[in-house]
């Protein structure tokens, strides 16, 4: 009967497996670092992002929201006077709301309350007495031209609110994007720590331990206890084979970890969520936001069959 040469076959053995140990091995390592610097990128794009959502803030924190929604909301008074004066059937105060540019930085409950003031007053005036309604008209009129230019200063803050309020749009938008592309922490794969731990036991159970058995004495049966292991061990060629595997084991944890360390602090995940929400920017924004909110649901309601009935 033949018996088989556990010279070649350890050999054979530890020499293909360590060819595929090193394929995993280079795979694993271009990977990580190919993650690494992909996290890298996407940091500093993050900070880039937080930092510009800081910018907008300070931004709108120096525009005259609160000086330009009273104005406005003057002048869009007195618009309105001129439509109450040629209208007979009223509207409710939504409705005048929602046609007329009123500011949408101020709640909408106080600029309800302002039109339903001014449709009492106007409700209140018979034919009779409609001379002083007349007089304000005149009045305004008289003081149109002289008035042009503070509207049109008016007009102007209002346009750089809109402006800003653009880019903070836009500017959330990247945000969103960008924050769909950090979700779950992409570059720490389980899949390369799954690999990292597999090329480690393929490492020793197929090169370290099949090159313990070398030289094999073919006289002898092979012994797998661990008695036998250890006088193989403490001898030159276990010490050998145990700077190796400490070596590759190193190197393959020091990835393991470095992969393990691709993940997005939790702190700036929270603050680029909260980056992404259009009423955290200033608290004019959060008013405008709630009245266009509460303004579409009454328009939904208004505009039901129920409410048609």
């Amino acid at each position: 009967m033949r018996t088989v040469d556990w010279n070649w076959f350890f050999s054979s053995l530890a020499q293909s497996v360590a060819a595929l140990v090193g394929i995993f091995a280079a795979f694993i390592i271009t990977k990580v670092v190919n993650n690494q610097a992909e996290f890298n990128r996407k940091k500093i794009r993050l900070k880039e992002l937080l930092s510009v959502s800081a910018k907008y803030r300070d931004a709108l924190l120096d525009r005259s929201f609160d000086w330009y929604s009273k104005h406005k909301l003057k002048h869009t008074l007195d618009s309105l006077d001129f439509r109450l004066d040629d209208e007979t059937n009223r509207r409710a105060p939504e409705g005048y709301y929602e046609n007329f540019n009123f500011p949408p930085y101020l709640p909408r409950s106080e600029v309800l309350n302002k039109i339903e003031e001014k449709i009492r007053r106007h409700s209140g005036r018979s034919s009779q007495t409609s001379y002083p309604g007349m007089m304000d008209v005149e009045s305004v009129r008289f003081n149109a031209a002289q008035d042009m230019r503070f509207r049109e200063t008016v007009n102007e803050e209002g346009e750089r609110i809109s402006s800003l309020i653009l880019d903070v749009r836009q500017h959330i938008r990247l945000v969103k994007l960008h924050l769909s592309e950090l979700e779950g922490n992409p570059e720490a794969s389980k899949l390369i720590s799954s690999s990292i731990i597999g090329a480690i036991l393929l490492f020793f159970l197929g090169i370290i331990y099949p090159l313990s058995f070398l030289p094999v004495d073919t006289e002898k049966p092979i012994s797998f206890s661990i008695a036998a292991f250890f006088p193989v061990l403490f001898s030159l060629k276990g010490f050998m084979l145990a700077i190796v595997g400490l070596i590759f084991s190193a190197i393959m944890i020091t990835f393991w970890f470095v992969n393990l360390s691709l993940k997005y602090k939790v702190a700036d995940m929270q603050d680029l969520r909260r980056a992404e929400g259009f009423e955290n920017y200033s608290e004019h924004l959060r008013v405008m936001t709630e009245n266009q909110e509460a303004q579409r649901k009454w328009a939904e309601l208004a505009r039901s069959p129920a409410n048609d009935t």
